[in-house]
């Protein structure tokens, strides 16, 4: 599965952090770094502008970057982030795997899992009813 690197630089570090944990958390990303101070020099609205600003790099599967940036983009504050995606073109082959593992265990492993906690109440509620009943029989 392809893995992209996604570039965003935030405000500042309590943003950039709040981010982070948010895409890893969701399992937008399998691994967000924080890198501290960088100077971005930029032109907005006419002006070219300077800013210290903490860049974010997410890694991801490929089918999750149009997720990953949505959500950056509801959650960053900045009226334009910049949200760039790249593809990797090469990589240690157990680090891609992992990283496609990551981003979308949930979406494989949720039904699997609510299956499994089905299977363990039907299981669980079997064992109290006949435990139920043991009781009855040993009342008498």
């Amino acid at each position: 599965m392809p893995v992209h690197l996604v570039f965003c630089s935030c405000p500042d570090p309590d943003t950039a952090q709040r981010l982070a944990t948010g895409l890893v958390q969701e399992r937008l990303a399998a691994c967000v770094s924080v890198l501290p101070a960088m100077r971005s020099v930029y032109r907005w609205q006419g002006a070219v502008e300077q800013a210290q600003e903490v860049l974010l790099l997410a890694k991801t599967a490929a089918d999750r970057v149009p997720a990953l940036i949505e959500r950056l983009q509801a959650l960053h504050p900045y009226e334009l982030p910049e949200i760039v995606a790249v593809q990797a073109a090469a990589s240690l082959p157990a680090y891609l795997d992992w990283v496609g593992l990551q981003a979308v265990a949930l979406q494989r492993v949720g039904w699997m899992a609510l299956v499994l906690l089905g299977a363990a109440l039907v299981y669980f509620g079997a064992l109290w009813a006949a435990g139920l009943k043991l009781r009855q029989m040993l009342r008498r």
